[in-house]
């Protein structure tokens, strides 16, 4: 590219397929100001063209700045690998300001990642404060911020306005009762294979599920438990619903006193669809974080994990 050519994104996600709606939702807030880059958007225009080179293309040479929303896994998969490699030339070649990365997990990052572009502040300030994080790197950068158009925000805004309410319109139906139940069983099978993986390292975990309530079940450490229950007050509505999960000192059984086993927090999760229309998970206290089954579960192994090795320290 010429070097007094400006680049065609300001911005390019990169992302693992179980992210697309957080990526989907971050460019939402950077367009405003941005170009912003995510394939699962471009995938029409792209039709047709050499992947590798494609991919390769946005993230060394046609964005001003890279943006992973890293996790367990990311570079490991055939496109994230082929994106990683050309964010690593981009920021050899260009400095690594045009590197951020957005921690979404605790598990390893490469080691070609600078400490000092790592931003692992989503639980606390959110999608808001990423992207006002990122706003901050891309003037740092010198790029302009584009002045968004009334016909842009027009346009805009009838498209947020359109996906809320096909959102409404599914969670206020039978079709999004139906969802919660089918996530709930996945998220029960999906606990249920990690514990058993847990177990295969020597650590003492196991699922049980309700005999009585498919959409109850809990996981008992030797110390610790969680235990999860969807809660379900209509059959044509997800109105006052909610998944109840509770985590709690001591293991966990139907009919125990609660005093063998006190809850030591309580948290409402409540059914939803995340920006691509696919179902998820929504915090009570987080709205603004979306989870998909296989997410949640893991997230809440992991607190669970980590109680279980505080507790015998």
């Amino acid at each position: 590219m010429d070097p007094n050519e400006q680049p065609a994104y300001d911005a390019a996600v990169s992302f693992l397929a179980d992210d697309e709606a957080l990526a989907v939702r971050l460019a939402d807030r950077l367009r405003r100001r941005w170009k912003v880059f995510v394939f699962s958007e471009r995938q029409k225009e792209l039709a047709g063209t050499d992947g590798v080179e494609t991919f390769s293309a946005v993230f060394k040479e046609r964005c001003r700045m890279g943006v992973v929303l890293h996790r367990e896994n990311w570079g490991e998969t055939r496109w994230t690998r082929v994106e990683a490699s050309a964010i690593k030339d981009h920021g050899l070649n260009k400095g690594w300001d045009t590197l951020f990365v957005v921690k979404l997990d605790d598990s390893t990052l490469p080691i070609w990642i600078p400490d000092t572009k790592i931003w692992s502040a989503l639980d606390e300030y959110g999608l808001d404060g990423a992207a006002a994080a990122i706003d901050a790197r891309l003037e740092g950068l010198g790029a302009k911020p584009h002045v968004e158009t009334p016909v842009e925000r027009a346009r805009r805004l009838k498209a947020e306005a359109e996906r809320e309410a096909d959102a409404q319109a599914f969670l206020e139906s039978e079709r999004g009762v139906e969802a919660a139940q089918q996530e709930m069983i996945k998220l029960a099978d999906h606990l249920e294979e990690r514990v058993r993986d847990v177990r295969a390292e020597g650590l003492n975990l196991s699922l049980h599920r309700d005999p009585n309530d498919r959409y109850v079940f809990w996981v008992n450490g030797a110390r610790v438990s969680m235990s999860m229950g969807w809660h379900c007050s209509y059959s044509n509505t997800t109105r006052h619903s909610s998944l109840l999960i509770r985590e709690r000192d001591g293991p966990y059984g139907l009919g125990w006193p609660a005093a063998l086993c006190p809850v030591v927090s309580e948290i409402r999760v409540s059914i939803t669809v995340d920006a691509t229309g696919a179902p998820a998970w929504q915090e009570e206290d987080h709205p603004d974080r979306y989870y998909s089954s296989r997410q949640l579960g893991d997230r809440y192994l992991n607190r669970l994990l980590d109680r279980e090795h505080e507790s015998e320290l």
